[in-house]
């Protein structure tokens, strides 16, 4: 506690300490607030593959939790933000991995965005790992009506670009323009 009150102003540059100390001392409720934090910071630096560890590392401390619908909605989260983490690093198997344990859970919740992030990374995997066209098309069809739904750019974004993708390798030249 001495850390966050003696460097109030510049607490940004301790995330990553405070994110250790928390989780060395099993308050992995603030462990897991300042790795996501830290996870956050090291994405806007251009950092991703330290925003994949630390995401990671906060994954496991809210896994430490006990189960609530808060602790749920944060597993779902984090591990959909790991999983978009991975799929724009082209690990279509491990973004999949990441988002598994969860897509259940996903499914019965009403965070839109995180359903429009799975099947993102469901679409991908199954163009990508599995060659497997229709499934691919069908789920990523899914994710972009989701995302139109919740005007959600990022997943506009992904959603457009991998189906734009897929449709261009199926030959559907027309559809991939569009």
């Amino acid at each position: 506690i001495a850390i966050e009150s003696v460097y109030a102003q510049r607490i940004k540059d301790f995330y990553e300490l405070l994110a250790h100390h928390y989780s060395e001392n099993a308050n992995y409720e603030k462990a897991y607030m300042f790795y996501n934090l830290a996870s956050g910071k090291a994405e806007k630096a251009g950092a991703i593959y330290d925003a994949i560890a630390l995401r990671q590392e906060g994954i496991a401390c809210i896994e430490k939790l006990s189960i609530t619908d808060e602790t749920h909605e944060k597993l779902i989260s984090a591990r959909t933000t790991l999983g978009m983490y991975l799929l724009q690093m082209f690990y279509y198997s491990e973004a999949k991995s990441a988002v598994e344990p969860i897509y259940d859970l996903t499914l019965k919740s009403k965070n839109q965005k995180a359903k429009a992030h799975i099947f993102i990374i469901l679409g991908a995997y199954y163009f990508y790992i599995d060659s497997d066209v229709d499934q691919s098309l069908s789920i990523l069809g899914r994710a972009l009506e989701m995302a139109e739904d919740e005007n959600d750019i990022v997943s506009l974004f992904f959603a457009n670009q991998y189906l734009g993708i897929v449709q261009s390798y199926n030959c559907n030249f027309e559809l991939a323009i569009e």
